[in-house]
């Protein structure tokens, strides 16, 4: 008996402990280590039209007492303009609606027309069809204009900031999430001033390189650390080292490394780029595809990610810093924070 009951703690020991060793016998080159089906990322803006949606079906069964029945009964009022220090109570405006600050709002803020929060203005959660935020507001949760969407320098942007049409940060803020079909970062610089201009985006450069010469090229099986100046290449990069794309170098393929890929300025990527290290991208560079990094993304200068009128993604495992006068067509996200930097303080980084 004592014997029969030895093999059983033995088969029991082998057969909890063979999925772990089978992992850690696996090459890594097996394992899955980036996630990038866009069609598996929930609605960027899920929070404002989920909101909206309570929200008018809570409107369309009345008001009872000064209250609104939404997940619980809420506290409301209406009004076009709020002078005090703290509202507790939910906001709700039919037309434009400014917050003058200081101010803290304890609930959310909805509007069908525009909303000005005024500076030093903290909300929880800001729903309209215009957006301006003006400098050093905070957003406690997350934030929407359907059509547009401006941010003043020095915002905290909470959990999410978005836009269905256009979105523009200015620089010294801090974000998580950002998502619009064209999202410019801008520097107001001495002004103080939201330009509220949308930045026009060149695509011919991208006609250029499809009719380039090209070098046609495969280089998955290779561990590669270098493409050289000026390089035209076709076909995907695949490699296990430190990767340095060169200045000039045209690339019509998709790019992977284990480690860090660094993309000097000038070049042009038509494909995705994934890194199990840090993505880092300088002066005026384009990438039409998806950026993705198991540590930090750094977007340089003047360069672009994404194409117009196609969603693409900005995602990284800890940090992305995003320089003044760059654009992103679609979705910006991180686990830890974002920041968006004037030209300055953004070098100060790659040192």
């Amino acid at each position: 008996m004592i014997g029969i009951f030895i093999i059983l703690v033995v088969c029991f020991i082998v057969m909890t402990s063979f999925p772990f060793i089978l992992a850690l016998r696996t090459p890594k080159d097996e394992q899955a280590t980036l996630v990038v089906r866009s069609d598996n990322v929930k609605d960027p803006r899920y929070f404002p039209k989920a909101f909206k949606e309570i929200l008018n079906k809570a409107l369309e069964k009345g008001v009872f007492d000064e209250f609104l029945i939404l997940s619980r009964p809420e506290k409301f009022v209406y009004s076009e303009k709020v002078n005090d220090n703290v509202i507790h109570d939910l906001v709700i405006c039919r037309d434009g609606f400014i917050a003058v600050g200081p101010a803290r709002f304890e609930k959310e803020i909805y509007s069908e027309n525009t909303v000005v929060l005024d500076e030093q203005i903290e909300a929880r959660a800001v729903s309209a069809q215009k957006l301006l935020l003006m400098n050093k507001c905070k957003i406690v949760r997350w934030c929407d204009g359907e059509k547009e969407t401006y941010v003043g320098t020095g915002c905290d942007l909470g959990v999410s900031t978005t836009s269905d049409d256009y979105m523009q940060v200015m620089e010294d803020c801090v974000f998580h999430r950002l998502y619009a079909p064209q999202v410019d970062v801008m520097r107001c610089g001495d002004s103080k001033q939201i330009k509220r201009e949308k930045r026009i985006v060149d695509s011919s450069i991208l006609q250029e390189l499809k009719n380039a010469d090209e070098t046609s090229c495969d280089v998955a099986a290779k561990d590669i650390s270098i493409i050289y100046e000026n390089s035209n290449i076709k076909g995907n990069i695949i490699t296990k080292d430190n990767l340095v794309i060169k200045e000039g170098a045209r690339i019509s393929g998709h790019i992977k490394s284990r480690k860090n890929i660094t993309i000097e300025k000038n070049v042009i990527i038509d494909g995705n780029v994934f890194a199990d290290g840090n993505v880092i991208i300088k002066s005026d560079v384009r990438v039409t595809g998806n950026v993705f990094s198991q540590s930090d993304v750094y977007v340089g200068y003047n360069s672009i990610i994404g194409q117009y009128g196609k969603i693409k993604s900005v995602i990284a495992k800890s940090h992305v810093f995003l320089c003044e006068n760059i654009t992103v067509f679609g979705y910006i996200g991180c686990d830890d924070k974002g920041y968006t930097l004037q030209k300055e303080k953004f070098l100060e980084l790659l040192v």
